[in-house]
Protein backbone atom coordinates (compact mmCIF):
# COMPACT_ATOMS: atom_id res chain seq x y z
CA UNK A 1 0.00 0.00 0.00
CA UNK A 2 1.02 3.59 -0.55
CA UNK A 3 0.06 6.87 1.12
CA UNK A 4 -2.30 7.58 -1.80
CA UNK A 5 -4.30 4.46 -0.81
CA UNK A 6 -5.56 6.16 2.38
CA UNK A 7 -9.25 6.94 2.53
CA UNK A 8 -12.68 5.49 3.15
CA UNK A 9 -13.59 2.22 1.46
CA UNK A 10 -17.20 1.04 1.12
CA UNK A 11 -18.33 -2.56 0.62
CA UNK A 12 -21.87 -3.08 -0.70
CA UNK A 13 -23.78 -6.37 -0.87
CA UNK A 14 -27.19 -6.89 -2.43
CA UNK A 15 -29.57 -9.75 -3.18
CA UNK A 16 -33.29 -10.24 -3.74
CA UNK A 17 -34.00 -9.53 -0.04
CA UNK A 18 -32.25 -6.18 0.13
CA UNK A 19 -28.85 -4.60 0.42
CA UNK A 20 -26.41 -3.43 3.04
CA UNK A 21 -23.11 -1.65 3.12
CA UNK A 22 -20.22 -1.16 5.50
CA UNK A 23 -17.37 1.33 5.40
CA UNK A 24 -13.87 1.40 6.81
CA UNK A 25 -11.21 4.08 6.95
CA UNK A 26 -7.68 3.11 5.95
CA UNK A 27 -4.74 5.06 7.37
CA UNK A 28 -1.20 4.21 6.28
CA UNK A 29 1.07 4.23 9.34
CA UNK A 30 3.87 1.91 8.27
CA UNK A 31 7.08 2.65 6.46
CA UNK A 32 6.64 5.01 3.50
CA UNK A 33 9.48 5.65 1.06
CA UNK A 34 10.51 9.33 1.09
CA UNK A 35 9.58 11.54 -1.86
CA UNK A 36 11.82 14.57 -2.41
CA UNK A 37 11.10 17.59 -4.61
CA UNK A 38 13.98 19.82 -5.66
CA UNK A 39 13.07 23.49 -5.49
CA UNK A 40 16.25 24.88 -7.08
CA UNK A 41 16.32 25.89 -10.72
CA UNK A 42 19.07 24.87 -13.11
CA UNK A 43 22.38 25.63 -11.40
CA UNK A 44 25.76 26.16 -13.05
CA UNK A 45 28.60 25.00 -10.85
CA UNK A 46 32.36 25.39 -10.99
CA UNK A 47 34.51 22.60 -9.56
CA UNK A 48 35.67 23.46 -6.04
CA UNK A 49 32.85 25.92 -5.27
CA UNK A 50 30.25 25.27 -2.61
CA UNK A 51 26.80 24.56 -3.99
CA UNK A 52 23.48 24.56 -2.15
CA UNK A 53 20.30 22.93 -3.46
CA UNK A 54 16.92 23.57 -1.85
CA UNK A 55 14.63 20.57 -1.56
CA UNK A 56 11.45 19.61 0.28
CA UNK A 57 10.41 16.22 1.59
CA UNK A 58 6.85 15.63 0.41
CA UNK A 59 6.10 12.37 2.29
CA UNK A 60 7.89 9.70 4.26
CA UNK A 61 7.54 7.63 7.39
CA UNK A 62 9.42 7.38 9.69
CA UNK A 63 10.23 11.10 9.71
CA UNK A 64 12.97 11.94 7.23
CA UNK A 65 16.20 13.84 7.84
CA UNK A 66 17.74 16.18 5.26
CA UNK A 67 21.53 16.31 5.22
Amino acid sequence: MQKKDEGTYICTAANQFGSDEASASVVITGIIEPVIAFMSHLVEHTKGETMYLQCNILVGNPKNVVR
